[in-house]
């Protein structure tokens, strides 16, 4: 009976083990799904009416037949909706997937150069298909019939032009259009903060008169980066638009004898340049004045300078060129929209990133936009020299035939042909369409920043904190495109999404084949195979505190790198607190020397207010700065990139460590160097390791967690590395690293030199056993997660008697590594960062 009985007790033991487990796993499962529902946009405006998870029914295959595109487009859609983008990374490619997917739209079509990617994407995305629904990928033909590879892996372009994703894209709205969709077309660096369609849409919104919604990348040129079509005619001037601007690509790509005719500089180079965006603004000059004309031309005689070219155009140069061929301005109105009473009134404002000003003035919301009447054009008979002549070989070839032909599959008319004179009154005929240009205004007329709040983008908006919408009561745009004016490194796009909050890591760990490999010392877009993260060496929190010059955290930071390289392990690169002064916009006005000049002053008026008190001592820890948005008294031109989970807990990432030679340790044709995390690639880790470690050892977590309540400096798992046998750097840790009295700005860093053996030494057993179970000081040891983090407790100058390859690794590091050797840079090269 008894040994019934005992059995009986483990038995429910186990069970209440289990349970306990199961609850904590279920419970940080949750946690963050929470996170990634956070990110469903669809529904906070309009009562939800595009959000389509669930709604599509999947397509991958090809998009060449008409029957391909028809199907391909017929399964995407909702409600006439589709979004599209096109690519040929495959990192990029699942981010922008993802973030329409999370954000409630499942109604978006990707556009891959190989099917095997289309189902690689696939693959990726199963685990959200019960909730998001399948998801869509096509191709078009890399190869003709015979299985010969295509110039540029495009059908329709005989010689590279500019880069094929971009008239991939184009190609799939232009057909889209004709068949009656409409189309949101971006690039795949573009953000979903709000539900762009319940503001262009709505019965009350007087922006849905508009037809035709670009990003500026001028005063009055488009960057098709953002690009949205709605209530556009199949055969009307902005499908003609989009037909052409890939069009007249292909015909020059077929056959460039009309350019090279006119210009003998291009003819000798062999070379023909442009982007989609210039294409773009070409065939919108032509529909907005009624007569076609070549933006794209005035580029392409620009770039080589060539006079010949521009005497037989009968023009003095490029600039009399261009200026010929840009609208007139009386072409352009500025419009200002009413929208006191409505609802839009709480999301328009002209005035980002001056969210008290939006928050003021919501009660006589106006908005403004530039917008163009938009008329098919046609040539009518002349083409005069001084809008570009005529750039083509008047006889179409196969490939633009077959491109033409491709539209006249779809069964449905095409546009009036501009070169043609029997089409000239049907032209005339069309029904005019309505363009909107987001962002621009003439001189200093309507807001500072016309639409914003439709679209904005990373320089005007993002780094001042917009796209941080967890951090906001509620958004303050629709989209975003992280477009321009980016702080330096390799990865900038990436790390914007990640520090805003909006980057999926779960998409990035399956792409990388793992939870633990979602970062970038696994990059392998150089083909070169990356060794397996062992370990990482991390400062505290406290330890690179605000009181510290961008001098002392290089100088913390090559100490870092040193003790990870002798160590076996990554370095995460520390993050700057947001107070330090040399990372505010206007240093001395706010951080840390300004809180530290208000403690001061507040400390002197409370001392001669008490009657025989003497002046209280300075507080024991550093003042703390409060942090708002926008946060435009940062210096996040260049300077810092700031994310956190909360405004209470900002961090700063300096992005001179973002370089691919600061975090990846192989490269071709280059020695091998140590390996990096960026500071918002390590708060991943450890949100990761804790998420796990809660789930898998929920006993010992708890135990652990209240341990932390009595001694709050310790790290909530792994071990402090011991650093020294004897001296300043051995002292145990006794109190958090930022609970000192706060040392004045200027006052010089203690950087303490370690010894490379005695670091072995005393650190072996954590080392051996992974970094874990008895590992380290103050309580540090226990189960470890499957990527080992070592604390390092103070500021770490260098580590002497480094040899062998450890001294190598790091030797090259600092060769390789921009942020490593800042201070050996000439200053003329690094006054961006």
């Amino acid at each position: 009976m008894s040994g019934y009985t005992s059995t009986f007790t483990l038995v429910l033991v186990c069970l209440a083990a289990w349970a306990h487990w199961s609850v904590q796993a279920k419970a940080h499962d949750m946690h963050l799904h929470q996170h990634y529902l956070r990110l469903k946009v669809c529904d906070r405006r309009g009562g939800g009416a595009y959000c389509s998870w669930g709604a599509t029914r999947g397509y991958v295959g090809p998009l060449d037949s008409a029957a391909n595109i028809k199907e391909a487009l017929e399964a995407t859609q909702y409600k006439k909706e589709l979004i599209l983008f096109s690519e040929d990374r495959m990192p990029e490619a699942t981010q922008s997937l993802a973030r329409f997917r999370n954000a409630g739209y499942s109604h978006i079509i990707g556009i891959l150069p190989e099917l095997a990617e289309c189902h690689r994407l696939a693959h990726i995305f199963a685990p959200w298909t019960h909730e998001h629904g399948p998801l869509q990928c096509g191709t078009y033909a890399t190869r003709d019939p015979s299985g010969k590879p295509y110039p540029v892996g495009f059908p329709f372009l005989a010689r590279g032009i500019g880069m094929t994703v971009w008239w991939r894209k184009w190609y799939t709205a232009a057909r889209a259009v004709a068949l009656g969709y409409n189309v949101l077309a971006l690039d795949s660096d573009n953000l979903v903060l709000g539900d762009l369609y319940w503001r262009v849409k709505a019965p009350d919104s007087p922006l849905s008169e508009i037809n035709l919604f670009t990003q500026a990348e001028c005063g009055d040129c488009v960057n098709s980066g953002f690009v949205y079509i709605q209530n556009a005619a199949p055969n009307g001037p902005i499908a003609w638009m989009l037909y052409d601007m890939v069009l007249k690509v292909v015909r020059w790509a077929e056959d460039p004898s009309g350019i090279f005719d006119l210009s003998p500089k291009a003819k000798a180079a062999n070379w023909i340049w442009s982007d989609d965006q210039e294409s773009m603004s070409d065939v919108l000059y032509s529909a907005i004045t009624g007569k076609p004309r070549f933006f794209i031309l005035a580029h392409n005689l620009n770039m080589h300078k060539d006079e010949e070219a521009y005497k037989k155009l009968g023009v003095a140069n490029g600039d009399e060129l261009m200026k010929n061929i840009k609208p007139p301005k009386d072409k352009w109105t500025f419009k200002k929209y009413d929208l006191a009473g409505t609802p839009l009134a709480e999301v328009a404002c002209d005035h980002l990133p001056d969210l008290e000003r939006c928050r003021r003035e919501v009660a006589a919301a106006t908005t403004h936009l530039m917008t163009a009447e938009l008329q098919m054009p046609h040539c009518g008979g002349e083409w005069p020299g001084s809008l570009g002549g005529y750039p083509f070989n008047k006889t179409l070839g196969p490939i633009a035939l077959a491109y033409r032909q491709s539209f006249k599959d779809l069964g449905v008319p095409l546009p009036p042909d501009p070169e043609d004179p029997a089409t000239e009154a049907a032209a005339r005929a069309t029904r005019k369409e309505k363009y909107g240009l987001v962002h621009v205004r003439p001189g200093m007329e309507g807001g500072v920043y016309p639409a914003g709040w439709l679209e904005g983008t990373w320089f005007r908006t993002g780094r001042h904190g917009l796209w941080h919408t967890h951090l906001l009561q509620h958004e303050f745009q629709s989209f975003a495109h992280i477009h321009a004016s980016l702080f330096p490194g390799d990865f900038q796009k990436q790390l914007v999404m990640q520090a805003a909050g909006i980057y999926d890591w779960r998409v990035g760990a399956r792409l990388a084949g793992g939870a633990n490999r979602p970062y970038y010392l696994y990059d392998d877009s150089e083909r070169t195979p990356q060794p397996e993260l062992r370990r990482v060496v991390a400062y505290l929190d406290g330890v690179v505190g605000p009181w510290l010059s961008k001098k002392e955290v290089i100088a913390a930071a090559n100490g870092l790198a040193q003790v990870a390289v002798a160590l076996g392990a990554a370095a995460a690169w520390p993050a700057v607190d947001c107070s330090s002064d040399w990372v505010q916009l206007r240093p001395g006005m706010t951080g840390y020397s300004a809180l530290l000049r208000a403690a001061a002053n507040t400390t002197t008026a409370a001392g001669s207010a008490a009657s025989g008190s003497a002046p209280a001592p300075a507080g024991s820890a550093a003042p703390v700065m409060e942090h708002s948005i926008p946060w435009s008294y940062l210096d996040t031109s260049f300077q810092a990139v700031p994310f956190g989970p909360s405004l209470r807990a900002l961090k700063c990432m300096w992005p001179g460590f973002t370089w691919r030679d600061c975090l990846t340790s192989r490269r071709p044709h280059r020695p091998p160097v140590g390996r990096g995390l960026t500071p918002v690639e390590f708060e991943h880790l450890v949100q990761l390791s804790e998420r796990q470690l809660a789930a898998e050892h929920a006993h010992w977590w708890d135990q652990r967690q209240r341990l932390r309540q009595v001694q709050p400096w310790l790290p909530s798992f792994g071990p402090v590395l011991r650093l020294a046998k004897d001296g300043p750097a051995a002292t145990p840790l006794s109190a958090a690293p930022g609970a000192a009295p706060p040392p004045a700005p200027g006052a010089g860093a203690l950087l303490h030199a370690v010894r490379y053996d005695e670091l072995l030494e005393l650190n072996v057993e954590a080392l051996l056993q992974g970094g874990g179970a008895g590992g380290g000081v103050g309580g540090a040891g226990g189960p470890e997660p499957s990527v080992p983090v070592l604390w390092v407790d103070r500021l770490v100058g260098g580590v002497e008697g480094l040899r062998g390859e450890a001294a190598a690794l790091y030797g090259n590091w600092t060769k390789e590594c921009r942020g490593l050797r800042y201070y050996d840079i000439p200053e003329r090269d690094r006054t961006n960062w």
